[in-house]
């Protein structure tokens, strides 16, 4: 397996924790997705001949979580963004891969920042349901009384117990995947492990997704998309799944993987890593 670069960055006091895969131009720059960490992208980078940047984003992996008076909003992760790209890329556009909440933050930042997003990969980050508006009192009650309460974690016996729980969420995953997210997914405790993401991630957020707001976003985006997703996700049961899909306009090439998941970049890396090569190759991205 290959092994990547680990280290941390300073984002103005604010440590991010930050991987990287030494390869080929063009670097693709990449981002997990709720609760998980850079090293879900470890099955994808065996496939892959590209230069990969992966981070924890905050309150996730190893990165730092907020204070305890601060929350996690949306808008927060764009920040990050921009100041990871201003480190890494502060002249040129990148390539932004994104899976699920990264796919998300990936293509909210695309719209706002066209010039520095030269291309798009997005896997299933465009599935969060719809939220009416009315919700937006009931949701914000719940995120007070949610953190006036907290919410641990429970503790995992052992490395075997936070594999079992993996598989158990994604039945798809192999033995051996399940293992290495378990072992950077988690932290030493007293009574054995628990979850390196800050529990605060589990809350109800008081901000209600808003399917419109991210149409408008959509639309926005100027530069090549790439949008993936697994013939086998819950994906496919969103009532406006193909609406979604379309507003990202002509400029996007969609892809459907056989036998995989929400979690298509682990369930089937190489299929997708090999569609990957294609686009930019078609889109003469290569070597850029």
């Amino acid at each position: 397996m290959k092994t990547p670069h680990s280290s941390h960055l300073d984002f103005q006091g604010f440590q991010i924790h930050h991987l990287e895969w030494q390869g080929q131009k063009p670097a693709l720059f990449m981002l997990h997705g709720w609760l998980d960490h850079a090293w879900s992208f470890s099955c994808l980078a065996e496939h892959l001949p590209n230069c990969l940047l992966a981070w924890d984003a905050r309150g996730h992996g190893q990165s730092d979580w907020v204070s305890a008076e601060s929350f996690y909003h949306f808008q927060d992760y764009l920040w990050d963004l921009h100041l990871w790209l201003l480190q890494h890329s502060p002249e040129q556009p990148v390539i932004l891969l994104g899976h699920s909440m990264g796919g998300m933050i990936a293509s909210y930042y695309a719209a706002a920042f066209p010039e520095r997003v030269k291309a798009l990969i997005n896997l299933e980050g465009w599935i969060v349901p719809d939220s009416p508006a009315d919700s937006s009192p009931d949701r914000q009650r719940l995120w007070i009384e949610q953190r006036l309460q907290g919410k641990p974690f429970r503790p995992l016996a052992n490395l075997e117990a936070a594999s079992q729980r993996l598989q158990q969420q994604d039945s798809r995953l192999k033995p051996e995947q399940a293992r290495l997210l378990a072992e950077h997914g988690t932290v030493s405790h007293p009574e054995g492990l628990v979850w390196r993401h800050d529990p605060r991630h589990r809350m109800r957020t008081p901000q209600p997704f808003r399917l419109d707001q991210a149409l408008a976003s959509w639309k926005r985006i100027q530069c090549p998309v790439l949008l993936a997703y697994g013939l086998e996700s819950d994906a496919l049961k969103l009532p406006d799944f193909q609406q979604r899909l379309q507003t990202f306009g002509t400029q996007a090439e969609i892809i459907s993987l056989a036998d995989a998941g929400h979690n298509l970049h682990i369930h089937q890396p190489e299929q997708l890593a090999a569609a990957i090569q294609t686009w930019l190759k078609q889109n003469k991205l290569l070597n850029a």
